[in-house]
């Protein structure tokens, strides 16, 4: 199978990990201000640092479990197609109960039946990966009109 697979940036691929290395620092940055003030009430001085512990745990978890899936990617072969986008499990189409599919300048929009078709941006995919796309599907709504 052919696949082009999109470049994506230091930010998209760890945001997750960041917001939960901010919440964490916010959570001992909050512990400790509260821990140096003499009358400080237990709320304040336990409560609210655990409070925000909690983001800082979520978003962890979440970090896991998108490892790895981050990706972005268009794979096809002479019977199948297969669309991923970021955060979403893979789409796959057959060629064949395509109704359209058209390559544009940034945007590759697929048309199938009982309305299951999509869009996907284009942007962020080098040029020779958007020719190969392009020569592949270039002719594939001339060929469903035979």
């Amino acid at each position: 199978m052919t696949r082009i697979t999109r470049k994506t940036g230091f930010f998209k691929n760890n945001q997750f990990l960041i917001f939960a290395i901010f919440w964490f620092l916010l959570a001992i940055a909050m512990f400790i201000t509260s821990s140096l003030e003499e009358n400080a009430p237990w709320f304040r001085r336990f409560l609210l640092p655990c409070l925000y512990l909690i983001p800082s745990i979520l978003y962890f978890i979440s970090a896991l479990q998108i490892k790895g899936k981050n990706s972005e990617y268009i794979e096809w072969n002479e019977e199948r197609l297969i669309v991923k986008k970021q955060g979403e499990k893979p789409i796959e189409y057959k060629l064949s109960d395509l109704k359209n599919l058209t390559v544009a300048n940034n945007d590759l929009i697929i048309k199938a039946p009982k309305a299951t078709g999509t869009m996907m941006s284009l942007k962020g995919y080098s040029e020779e990966e958007l020719q190969k796309l392009q020569l592949e599907f270039s002719d594939f709504n001339r060929l469903k009109l035979l």
